[in-house]
């Protein structure tokens, strides 16, 4: 972990006030602490450049029409569901960012208490294991996408499969077409024990040798991307979640009461173009 000269702000805690940073939400004293860390934190520094950028991404997309009573419904949800947890730790109080808007931010509330609540059911050490070995790869897929799989098949008992026998195993259609738009032929097909699921992988590459890799599994997952800079919106009207992932960015949509999840898009359009590909309306 890095940290800036005298700053009593840490990389940690910069971290976790990265959003109100950007949006201009904190105390003087604590901006001025953050200003004086990330003019120290290398690490910091790029990922409010990251921020940033996604931000600017968001900014770029069309704003969705916010349904009638949206928020009462999602009180009455809430107070509901609450109840049958175990109390939250303080630090996952949610806050409406105003760089989101509020039609995105009604999305953040569900997929984050969605991904509490995941957490609370099967243990904190379980889906630690998986958020900690997912940002490995993450980190590794653009450097090295075949080392990164190779990774990924080893911490997860993965095994080749055909489209037919990935079918039969997980009892549905994957989503995973021979061909994607823009050049992107199947490589091959995987299967991951994964703690939510058994989790359907294809890998896609394109004539230039890029690669994209295409997950379908059952329950939302969140806590892949870890702390990375995300957003909330609409692709082709679906609801999805875009991170940032070094130069690339991933994407996760519902489709047909599953998610799916994409790796190694390489801006906004694609991932516009595989939303409209893969779940079309």
């Amino acid at each position: 972990m890095s940290s800036a000269g005298n700053s009593s702000i840490n990389c940690a805690t910069a971290r976790q006030q990265m959003s109100p940073y950007h949006d201009d939400e904190l105390s003087p004293d604590l901006r001025a602490a953050m200003a004086q860390h990330l003019e120290g934190c290398l690490e910091c520094t790029r990922s409010l450049a990251e921020l940033r950028a996604l931000s600017r991404t968001a900014g770029q997309m069309p704003t969705p029409t916010v349904p009638a009573g949206i928020w009462p419904q999602l009180e009455n949800k809430l107070s509901a569901d609450i109840p049958r947890q175990r109390a939250l730790p303080a630090n996952l109080i949610l806050r409406r960012r105003t760089w989101i808007g509020l039609a995105t931010a009604a999305v953040v509330v569900v997929a984050a208490s969605t991904a509490v609540f995941v957490w609370l059911e099967h243990g904190e050490h379980e889906h630690g294991h998986v958020a900690v070995n997912f940002a490995n790869y993450l980190d590794e897929f653009e450097r090295n996408p075949d080392a990164a799989q190779q990774t990924l098949l080893a911490k997860y008992e993965g095994q080749a499969v055909s489209y037919d026998e990935a079918a039969t195993k997980v009892r549905y259609q994957p989503v995973t077409p021979e061909r994607l738009p823009n050049g992107l032929s199947r490589k091959a097909v995987y299967l991951l024990r994964m703690p939510c699921c058994t989790c359907v992988q294809a890998i896609y590459q394109s004539t230039d040798g890029e690669q994209l890799a295409v997950f379908e599994h059952i329950d939302d997952q969140p806590g892949w991307f870890g702390t990375r800079p995300t957003i909330h919106t609409r692709c082709n009207g679906m609801p999805t979640s875009l991170t940032q992932v070094d130069d690339c960015l991933a994407a996760s949509w519902n489709h047909q009461g599953r998610f799916v999840t994409v790796v190694g898009a390489r801006n906004v359009e694609q991932v516009g173009e595989l939303v409209a590909f893969l779940s079309p309306k």
